[in-house]
C-alpha cells in the first residue's frame, strides 16, 4: 500500500525475489484526495511493465486478493479501511522496513526518539564510514531499506532511523543497538495520546534478543527501565549533564570535566571535548553521546570515534545558517517539525530572533514556547494552515505578523530583523499544508533568503 519512496522499493524488491505483486495507492495525503504526480503515473507504467497489478485512486479488494503479505507505507495506519479487509482475511500486514530485513543481512543499529533521530543516525553512519566497517543507512532517513536488501552481507552494519509509524508493525526486526533518544508530544493526529505513541517506540526494545545493547537518554531512565530489564536488555545510559547519581556505577556516555567518556564494562575511554566539534549545543551533545557509544559497542575505538564526531558538520534544515545580509543572518531549521525541536532552536541564538511558526497541525502542546521565547523572540511571524490558531496562542505574548507565502515571511522577516538578528524558520509543524516534506519547505526558505540576501547587496 502506497506508491511513494518505500512502497516503490519495497515492490521493487518483491519482484526481485519472484513474488506476485500488487501494488495500491488511494491518492490520500493528511486526509485529502490529490491528484496522482506525472513521476507516481510513470512508476505504475514500469510496474505494470514488469507484471505488476497496479491501482491508483482508490484501495479495492481486488487489491488483496490471493496475498500472503500486505506491505505498509509508514503514512499507512493501522486502521485504513484496506488493512482492516487484510486482517479480516488472516493476511500479515507488515511495515516496508519490517518486509526488507528478512531479505538482510548484517547486524542492525536502530535509532528513535522524537528529536534528534536524523542526525545521530547520520553520525552513527560518518563514524563507520570513518572506521572502513561496511553499512548501509536507511529508514526514516528517507532511503528504503527494501533498496539495500539484496546488496548486504554478514560484515554489514545496517544504521536504520525507525519512526513510531516504522515501528508499529515490526515482528522479526530486532537491533543488536537500539538507540532510545527521548520522547515528547509528537504524531498526536495519528496516536490518542502521548502512551501510545511511547508504546509504539517500545516496539524497538521488544523485539530485541536477550543481551543486546539499548542506548538510552538517562532522563528516560524511569520510563523505559523496567521495559528493558524485562527483555534482559543490556543498558547504556547516556548524560549530557555527567551528574546523574543513579547511574555513577552503571555503563554510560557522559560529558564529565569536559570531555566525553564511555564507561563500559569496567573500562573508561574518552573521546574529545565539545570545544573541538563542529555539533554545538545541548540537544547535540546528547546526539554525539548516543553515537559515540553506539559506535563503541559495534567495536569502533575512542581515537577514530573522536576524529570522525570532529569532522561531521551536521545536516541540511536543521539550525543551519542559510544567508546573511549585514548583520541579519537567516537559518533554516525546517526540521523542527514539533515544539520541543523548536526551543533547542530559540535557545541556540543569543541575539533577537524574529520566528518563522506555522504548517500543518499534528495536535501539539504550542503553548509549551511561549517561556523558551520570552527574552529570545522579538517577532513571530505566522504562515500556513495554523496562521488563526497561533494568532491566538501568541499574539498575547508576541508582536505578531502573518504572512501568506514563504517570500513573504522571508521579506517581513528581513524587514524586522534589518538592524542585526536571526530569521529563523523553526515552525514547529509539520509542512504538509504547503510542501511535500520538511525539505522542499527548509529549500525554499533557503533559496529564498539567498536571493535577498544577493538583491539587497549587489
Amino acid at each position: 500500500m502506497g506508491l511513494a519512496k518505500s512502497g516503490l522499493a519495497a515492490a521493487n524488491l518483491a519482484l526481485k525475489l519472484g513474488f506476485e505483486v500488487s501494488v495500491s495507492d488511494n491518492c490520500q495525503s493528511h486526509g485529502r484526495t490529490v491528484e496522482p504526480s506525472a513521476a507516481m503515473l510513470e512508476k505504475a507504467r514500469d510496474l505494470r511493465s514488469r507484471g505488476a497489478y497496479v491501482e491508483i485512486g482508490r484501495h479495492s479488494r481486488a487489491f488483496l486478493e490471493g496475498a500472503d503479505i500486505l506491505i505498509l507505507s509508514p503514512g499507512v495506519s493501522e486502521d485504513n479501511e484496506a488493512v482492516r479487509w487484510a486482517q479480516e482475511a488472516g493476511i500479515e500486514a507488515v511495515g516496508e522496513v519490517e518486509f526488507a530485513v528478512r531479505y538482510c543481512k548484517g547486524k542492525v543499529v536502530a535509532i528513535t526518539g522524537t528529536n534528534g533521530k536524523t542526525t545521530t543516525t547520520s553520525l552513527i553512519s560518518h563514524i563507520l564510514e570513518q572506521a572502513g566497517i561496511p553499512h548501509v543507512t536507511a529508514g526514516n532517513i528517507g532511503v528504503p531499506l527494501s533498496e539495500y536488501a539484496l546488496e548486504t552481507t554478514d560484515e554489514h552494519v545496517l544504521v536504520l532511523e525507525m519512526s513510531s509509524f516504522q515501528l508499529e508493525s515490526i515482528k522479526e526486526f530486532s537491533p543488536a543497538v537500539s538507540v532510545w533518544l527521548n520522547l515528547t508530544p509528537d504524531h498526536l493526529d495519528r496516536y490518542r495520546d502521548i502512551e501510545a505513541y511511547r508504546s509504539a517506540k517500545e516496539n524497538i526494545f521488544r523485539h530485541q534478543r536477550p543481551g543486546s545493547t539499548a542506548i538510552v537518554w538517562h532522563q528516560e531512565k524511569k520510563n523505559e527501565q523496567n521495559l528493558i530489564s524485562a527483555f534482559k536488555l543490556h543498558p547504556v545510559w547516556v548524560d549530557e549533564t555527567g551528574s546523574d547519581e543513579e547511574i555513577a556505577n552503571a555503563d554510560r556516555a557522559v560529558l564529565r570535566d569536559g570531555l566525553f567518556t564511555l564507561s563500559l564494562n569496567g573500562e573508561s575511554f574518552e573521546c574529545g571535548a565539545p570545544k573541538e566539534m563542529l555539533l554545538k549545543g545541548r540537544h547535540n551533545h546528547i546526539n554525539l553521546l548516543c553515537a559515540m557509544a553506539a559506535a563503541k559497542v559495534l567495536g569502533v575505538d575512542e581515537k577514530t570515534i573522536r576524529e570522525a564526531c570532529m569532522t561531521f558538520k551536521g545536516l541540511s534544515h536543521r539550525i543551519e545558517t542559510v544567508a546573511r545580509i549585514n548583520d541579519t543572518v537567516f537559518v533554516d531549521d525546517s526540521k523542527g517539525t514539533n515544539p520541543e525541536a523548536t526551543v533547542e532552536a530559540v535557545m541556540a541564538f543569543d541575539y533577537p530572533e524574529a520566528l518563522i511558526l506555522g504548517g500543518y497541525d499534528k495536535g501539539s502542546d504550542y503553548g509549551m514556547l511561549i517561556p523558551y521565547m520570552k527574552g529570545k523572540v522579538s517577532h513571530v511571524i505566522l504562515i500556513g494552515a495554523t496562521t488563526e490558531k497561533f494568532q491566538m496562542i501568541f499574539g498575547g505574548e508576541f508582536p505578531t505578523v502573518q504572512a501568506k507565502t514563504m517570500k513573504d515571511a522571508v521579506q517581513k522577516g528581513y524587514e524586522l530583523m534589518k538592524e542585526g538578528g536571526t530569521v529563523l524558520l523553526s515552525p514547529a509543524c509539520a509542512s504538509f499544508d504547503m510542501y511535500k516534506s520538511y525539505e522542499e519547505r527548509g529549500d525554499d526558505f533557503a533559496e529564498l533568503s539567498r536571493k535577498l540576501s544577493q538583491e539587497l547587496t549587489k
